[in-house]
């Protein structure tokens, strides 16, 4: 059986006596088996374009090799058994495809998760409970699924593009890496900006302020390069932000590095969906699914979510959180993120995501329309910063 069918029985069998949602899971398979008939067809088009080439060659060997493979596949239907062929082009043709599956079978089952967290909201709003907790029941199969693809299939790194204009220098469209730091910016086609991939850290902080020390917290450091820098305020978030632009100017084509707005930040905070929390609609979190905050694994004395283990008691290096939909690190969790109170950048708006200490004690300071509005002076043990790049 294939791997992706196999992927559809399982979702199907965790919940096959439930009704309430039938018509999204008829909807969900019809495009997983669209999905699945597209990859077959573009390796089998593939397969014969590597046919034609080779037989113009006049290669026999290599003709048959991929006959060979051909055969096999119309046979198992396995298109990841082709990269195991010892012909080079087949192999790479092979990976090609389960890439481009990959990648759109991800995809879906983070659409298909947003609207089963939807229904179980709405289903709980109507008291429709029995309905609503087998939702549930499905949704967490499905997060388990979803999760397990992420892990067998992460996201490949860019690739250069021989086409690309002025290498080096910020395009709209395609991923950023500042020369001077190294730190990833992702493009937010919705916002016509970049954005951190990562809150910034005390290595890429120590670029400009190289005695910084974020400290510890009851004998944890919190001060490990990829651990988000700690104890600054919102004036040193700007003059980082200046400073980076400066060093990165001739790379930028005119846009410069700032905070976030509170408006910007509530966007890629909520993907576009309007979510109540940065990891969906449900409370609690759900472990492996959400940033880092103060669950199971905590130690410090206030309350915990007893439900919740993202297996950092302080701070997290940032590179090991969960990343939202836009491809976001742990937006939600870990630090507070300074915001601007508008799009210059200038003047402070509130600290918003919450921390690596937030709990069960108040789940609304988890919520992405949280805020903290008092404070832009002030340096301590669960605030940071998140820049971005744009040429507003």
């Amino acid at each position: 059986m294939k791997p992706f069918l196999r992927t559809i029985m399982m979702i199907a069998l965790a919940g096959q006596a439930f009704g309430a949602h039938s018509n999204l899971e008829t909807r969900y398979q019809a495009a997983r088996q669209d999905i699945d008939k597209q990859a077959e067809k573009l390796f089998l088009q593939g397969l014969d374009g590597l046919e034609t080439k080779m037989r113009e060659a006049g290669l026999l060997m290599e003709v048959l090799s991929v006959r060979n493979e051909r055969e096999r596949f119309q046979k198992d239907g396995n298109i990841a058994e082709g990269a195991k062929v010892g012909l080079p082009q087949i192999s790479e043709l092979a990976k090609k495809v389960e890439a481009w599956r990959n990648e759109r079978t991800i995809a879906l089952l983070n659409a298909y998760s947003s609207r089963l967290e939807s229904l179980v909201a709405t289903l709980t709003k109507e008291n429709r409970i029995e309905d609503a907790i087998a939702t549930e029941s499905r949704l967490n199969a499905v997060r388990f699924i979803l999760a397990d693809f992420e892990t067998k299939f992460p996201e490949p790194e860019p690739k250069p593009n021989p086409e690309s204009p002025a290498r080096g220098t910020a395009q709209a469209g395609r991923n950023w890496t500042s020369p001077s730091t190294k730190m990833e910016f992702v493009w937010i086609k919705a916002l016509n900006m970049w954005v951190g991939k990562f809150e910034v850290t005390n290595g890429e902080y120590r670029n400009k302020e190289p005695n910084h020390n974020s400290g510890n917290f009851m004998n944890r450091s919190m001060n490990e390069d990829r651990q988000p820098v700690l104890f600054v305020n919102f004036q040193d978030a700007l003059a980082y932000a200046e400073w980076l632009t400066e060093r990165d100017s001739k790379f930028l084509g005119g846009a410069r590095y700032r905070l976030p707005s509170e408006q910007e930040w509530t966007a890629f905070a909520q993907c576009g969906d309007g979510r109540e929390y940065p990891w969906g609609n449900q409370w609690p979190p759900v472990s492996g699914r959400a940033g880092n905050y103060h669950g199971r694994e905590g130690i410090a004395a206030w309350s915990k979510i007893e439900t919740f283990n993202d297996g950092f008691p302080v701070t997290a290096p940032v590179d090991k959180l969960w990343a939202n939909p836009w491809g976001l690190h742990g937006v939600g969790g870990n630090v507070w993120e300074a915001c601007a109170e508008d799009s210059s950048g200038s003047t402070f708006g509130a600290w918003r995501g919450a921390s690596w200490g937030h709990g069960q004690d108040n789940p609304d300071t988890l919520r992405c329309s949280a805020r903290r509005a008092k404070g832009a002076s002030i340096r301590n043990y669960n605030r940071g910063f998140r820049l971005v790049l744009s040429r507003d």
